[in-house]
């Protein structure tokens, strides 16, 4: 793989991006992606001190069930403007356990012009 020169760094503040997960409640026999998304975490965290950009805590979404789009746009939208004052995420990483549902994800942020 070619390496190309960071055109760009991007500091991330606390809360200033989403992290996504499913973490089904209950005893579902779907599976939680609560390690994989722990371990993107700790991956841009890692990376970020050799890149010379720095990355805090996002604001983590836990869906009961990836496939529920309407749920996501729920929890996308209640981080934009649930606090009282609107706020615009910088990025959005989903781990979907299911790459199916790719494109509907996708749509969703593009709808919302959010980074992802």
């Amino acid at each position: 793989m070619r390496r190309l020169p960071i055109q760009k760094a991007v500091n991330l503040g606390h809360e200033e991006w989403i992290m996504c997960y499913m973490k089904p409640k209950g005893n579902s026999n779907r599976r939680s992606n609560y390690q994989a998304a722990n371990n993107v975490y700790d991956g841009l965290v890692e990376s970020a001190r050799d890149l010379g950009f720095s990355i805090a805590e996002p604001h983590w979404i836990e869906l009961d069930n990836e496939a529920d789009i309407e749920s996501m746009e729920e929890e996308i939208q209640y981080y934009m403007t649930g606090t009282g004052t609107y706020r615009f995420p910088k990025m959005l990483v989903m781990v979907l356990g299911n790459e199916t549902l790719y494109d509907k994800h996708k749509q969703l942020y593009k709808l919302y012009q959010i980074p992802s």
